[in-house]
């Protein structure tokens, strides 16, 4: 693991912590793999990130792309969740029904 400083490992933790704290009514296992997912990302596209943009640091860059992620994989899931929004939807592409 590569030797990075407290203060990035504070902000990979507190954005995870804010992507936890969004879906309070979901159960533990839920959030908990929202919150990873998203860290997960943040972690591994961070120095990436940085490299890219110079005025962006890497705790800067960890943030926002947790909470980029976090924000897609919500809405994949809200998405996901719709399933009449999804029967329609393929109905219309195939050209089935009304």
């Amino acid at each position: 693991m590569s030797e990075k400083p407290i203060e990035y490992y504070v902000a990979l933790a507190s954005a995870m912590v804010v992507v936890a704290l969004q879906h309070k009514e979901k159960p533990w296992v839920v959030r908990t793999c929202i919150a990873g997912a998203s860290g997960g990302l943040g972690y591994a596209l961070a120095q990436e990130a940085a490299s890219l943009i110079p005025w962006m640091g890497e705790a800067m860059a960890i943030v926002v792309i947790t909470a980029f992620s976090y924000a897609v994989i919500d809405a994949g899931l809200a998405i996901l969740a719709d399933r009449q929004a999804i029967a329609a939807a393929a109905r219309k592409w195939l050209g089935v029904g009304k």
